[in-house]
Parts: C-alpha cells; sequence; structure tokens
C-alpha cells in the first residue's frame, strides 16, 4: 500500500515538472515574441548605385535622358578624341555643278550616272514583262569569243520594245547563256521544256543554273544521264506571280527551289538579276547532227501549269532512285558544293 502511494507521488510530481516547463517554454516563445514585435522594422540597405562610367559601360547604363550623343560627348572629353556621331545626319557630298572642272568632276558625273541608271523606275512597271533590248553587239561578242555562242549566229536589235524573232529565230537572253544554256539543247533540257510547257524566257535565270548544276552533278559524278524523276524529287516549283494580277509572269514564270529537307549540293543565294529580259536577242536555228533536238517555236506570254509543276516522285519507286539519292547524299556529305558543279559545266553549256 506504501509503496502505490510512493508511486502516485511520483507520478504527480513528474507531471507538475512537465506542466511548469511546458509553461515556461511557453512563456519563453512569448517573451520573444513580444521582443520580435517591439524591435522596429529594419529594412534592408541597398548599396549606393555608382556612378556610369562612359567608357566601360554599355549605353543603357548612361545617365537617363541623355542617350548616346552625351556618352560620347564623355568619351571625348576622356580620350581627347572627337568621335563620330552616327546620330547626325550623313555628309552630303557637295552639288556636281560646285566641283572644279577636271578628272574628279568626271569620276563623280560618272558614278552618279551609274547609280541614275541601277535606281531606274519605270512608269507602269510590272514583274516578269519585257524590258526594252539593252544588249549590245560587244557583249554579244564577248560571248561569242568566250565560246558561249557560235560565230554568226546572232542577232541582235537594240532598244526593240518586245522580241519579234523571223523565221527560223529564236530567243535568249544574256543571262540565260551565261548561267549555261546554249544551242542546241541538251535532251535533258528539252524534256524539261516538254514535262513543264515552258519556253526559255518562263525559266528564271537562277533556275537555268540549277538545271546545269544539275547536269554536271548526273553526268560528271554519278556517271548516269541526267533523269527527270531524279529532278523532279530535289526540286519543286515556285510559281512568279504579277502582284497586280495574281497572274503568271511572263518572263521567269516559274523558278526552280530545292524542296524542303533535301540533301544535295549547296549553292550560294544568289541575287535575283534585274531586268534580265531587257538583254534578249536572237539566235539561229543551227541544224546538229549529233543533237536533232530543237527548242519549240517561240511563244510570247506565260508558261501554262502542268501535272509536272507539282510532281514530286517517292523515293522507293525505283531502286535506281534510290540509289542516286544516297548517292547525292554521301557525295554532299562529303564536300561536294554548287559551287564545284559550276565549275565543272564552265565548258559545256546544258
Amino acid at each position: 500500500m506504501k509503496t502505490d502511494v510512493k508511486m502516485d507521488v511520483k507520478l504527480d510530481m513528474e507531471l507538475d515538472m512537465k506542466i511548469s516547463h511546458g509553461r515556461a517554454r511557453r512563456s519563453g516563445r512569448h517573451a520573444r515574441e513580444e521582443k520580435k514585435k517591439s524591435r522596429p522594422v529594419q529594412h534592408p540597405v541597398r548599396p549606393a548605385a555608382r556612378p556610369a562610367n562612359p567608357v566601360t559601360d554599355p549605353v543603357d547604363r548612361a545617365p537617363t535622358g541623355r542617350g548616346l550623343s552625351y556618352r560620347m560627348k564623355e568619351i571625348s572629353q576622356i580620350s581627347g578624341c572627337r568621335p563620330v556621331d552616327r546620330t547626325d545626319r550623313p555628309i552630303r557630298s557637295p552639288p556636281v555643278d560646285r566641283i572644279p572642272t577636271g578628272p574628279v568632276r568626271k569620276k563623280v558625273e560618272e558614278v552618279a550616272a551609274a547609280k541614275k541608271s541601277k535606281a531606274r523606275s519605270h512608269e507602269g512597271e510590272v514583274k516578269g514583262q519585257w524590258w526594252p533590248c539593252a544588249t549590245t553587239k560587244n557583249e554579244l561578242r564577248n560571248l561569242e569569243a568566250e565560246g558561249f555562242l557560235k560565230p554568226g549566229s546572232w542577232r541582235v536589235v537594240p532598244g526593240s520594245l518586245s522580241p519579234a524573232p523571223e523565221a527560223g529565230e529564236w530567243v535568249l537572253t544574256r543571262a540565260l547563256v551565261e548561267r549555261g544554256f546554249s544551242l542546241p539543247p541538251s535532251d535533258f533540257f528539252s524534256e524539261i521544256l516538254e514535262a513543264y510547257k515552258l519556253q526559255p524566257h518562263n525559266i528564271s535565270p537562277n533556275s537555268i543554273l540549277a538545271i546545269a548544276n544539275h547536269v554536271a552533278l548526273c553526268e560528271g559524278h554519278l556517271r548516269v544521264k541526267p533523269d527527270l524523276a531524279l529532278f523532279q524529287y530535289f526540286f519543286s516549283v515556285k510559281k512568279e506571280t504579277v502582284s497586280q494580277t495574281s497572274s503568271l509572269a511572263t518572263c521567269g514564270s516559274i523558278t526552280f527551289k530545292i524542296r524542303l529537307g533535301r540533301v544535295y549540293p549547296h549553292t550560294d543565294r544568289h541575287e535575283s538579276v534585274r531586268y534580265w529580259s531587257g538583254g534578249f536577242f536572237y539566235v539561229k536555228d543551227i541544224a546538229d547532227p549529233a543533237s536533232p533536238k530543237t527548242l519549240p517555236a517561240f511563244k510570247d506570254g506565260p508558261a501554262s501549269e502542268t501535272p509536272a509543276w507539282t510532281n514530286c516522285p517517292h523515293i522507293s519507286e525505283s531502286p535506281t532512285l534510290t540509289r542516286m539519292v544516297r548517292r547525292i547524299c554521301k557525295l554532299t556529305e562529303s564536300g561536294l558544293s554548287g559551287k564545284d558543279l559550276t565549275l565543272s559545266w564552265f565548258t559545256k553549256q546544258i
């Protein structure tokens, strides 16, 4: 009985100690909270902004509202040099009539005339139309000397507004000849004209270059004849339309573009040849027993769309097509470029 009483007393004492300890903890926590509330709030002190250094700091750190001109003035004060302020108006050349007569004035007049001719604007300018003939006999003689034209096979009428060939003549332009076209046409080029229902002037000059490079790729690297299905696998047709009427352009009705995702020798992008249709001239139909192919009779106007414009052969249609596509991919990955192909056909036009 005494043992039970002792145990109860002991338990009561332990309980009293726990209660008192809990009260002490609560009172201490309460005291800390009260002390924290009574303490004044201290906000973090941000470092003072340093003054902007106009030499090492970027422009956006320059004093607000002063901009680039202010910074350039401070740079000039620090370095002792006078920088060129590109925000100022550009320096204009004095009028030509104020330049003394002599070689300097003559050169200025030549440059001004060249700029004016390049920036000329034609009334009622329409994309893809014929421009007045600007080809000279000297230019065609140079093409003849370089082997692009046969001697005595061409005729030109400078200043004529549009082509008017005589019987037995075809219409070409300097831009097409300089990019690989020649007479008599190759079998592959004749096949393209037939499949797409085109005249030579319906093809843009840079597309003539693409055809010439493709012929060089097939004959020089694949050791096969150019194949239309292979060409259509890699190239799609982009229609060139007149913005005013949305109709096809007469000169350069279509452009051949590499299809998205195709691995093919890359050719650097060329700027469009402006007013290339003004370089037209006439070439006689000279028969060649080795190549009976001829161009279709000249027909002025845009091309007519055919199913070939949207045809895209699948690589699995022919084992030969699959093999050639893989070979072209391998050559491209090995470093073959469009420039290499152009150098290959330079002495052999299509």
